[in-house]
């Protein structure tokens, strides 16, 4: 369907990059809180638009939907350089059977800035992440990133919580957890084991980790770092729901519940170098769960 209507939008000897968002078979009407509106649904959020709104009705037009977010030049692929964030969609010919839109976030200013009490919040949140950082010696923070075994366990044991729909608890305690997890996962990697050998091999790389973790202070310092920069991270992503242009939810076998955007990629003035900021307690929690029906499931 890309190769039979993006053509008409005139693209040449620039390369564009974006998301496919829908076909007219994946669009549906529905009512959701006595409003009707038009539905899509490509993983694990459903966009929903109100049916007779300007928006609404291209959509239902359309035979694919897409959402531009880079730009890419260069004379061959291997040399091709890569910019976010431009005004894509508006370049583009004007075509009833593809509805594109731009990745990009509009001005609010006066209906989603920051507040005095929220800016002076943030600022000490990311003050706190500074204090905790600068008490975690360097060649403990390397050993930690440049081990690959232990970066796995942890991101395993930090996203159990997220998994279960859980808050991180404080630093001290997440420390005192990821001991425990450590020991418990070579618990079992020792039980399946037949062999005294076997099991002296997981019986030593536990040692191994456990001496690679052992600075518990250093530990808890990272970990309160993360707490700080997470709270942060997600005032802003509170703010910047605001300007939301579509109504976003999750599917549950109850129904529809109001769920928060995917993310948010936060771009550079150059458009050289984005980050994406996602609510991972909301929305990677939808990703793992089994509850919500996810858009290929349909």
């Amino acid at each position: 369907m890309a190769l039979e209507y993006l053509p008409e939008l005139g693209i040449t000897n620039i390369c564009y990059q974006g998301d496919f968002l829908f076909a007219d078979s994946d669009l549906r009407p529905d009512t959701i809180e006595d409003e009707k509106y038009i539905t899509f649904h490509p993983n694990t959020i459903v966009y929903a638009v109100p049916s007779d709104s300007d928006t609404g009705r291209s959509i239902k037009r359309a035979k694919i939907g897409i959402v531009w977010h880079t730009t890419y030049t260069g004379s061959s692929f291997k040399d091709m350089k890569a910019s976010f964030g431009k005004d894509i969609a508006s370049k583009l010919k004007s075509s009833s059977n593809v509805w594109s839109v731009d990745a990009t976030y509009k001005d609010v200013s006066g209906s989603a800035t920051m507040t005095a009490k929220e800016t002076k919040e943030i600022t000490m949140h990311l003050s706190m992440a500074g204090k905790a950082f600068k008490k975690v010696p360097a060649a403990y923070l390397n050993a930690l990133s440049q081990n690959e075994t232990v970066r796995q366990r942890v991101k395993t044991y930090l996203n159990s919580y997220i998994r279960a729909g859980q808050s991180w608890p404080d630093g001290r305690r997440l420390t005192q957890g990821l001991f425990k997890h450590v020991d418990e996962y070579f618990d079992k990697e020792i039980a399946k084991k037949k062999t005294a050998a076997g099991k002296k091999v997981q019986e030593d790389k536990r040692k191994e980790m456990m001496k690679v973790l052992s600075n518990p202070v250093a530990l808890t310092n990272i970990f309160t770092m993360m707490q700080h920069l997470v709270d942060a991270k997600l005032m802003i992503v509170r703010k910047m729901e605001q300007a939301a242009r579509t109504r976003t939810f999750l599917l549950t076998k109850d129904g529809y519940k109001v769920t928060g955007e995917e993310g948010y990629v936060a771009i550079d003035r150059m458009g050289k170098n984005a980050v994406k900021v996602v609510d991972r307690l909301q929305f990677s929690h939808a990703n793992f769960s089994s509850d919500i029906m996810k858009g290929w499931q349909r």
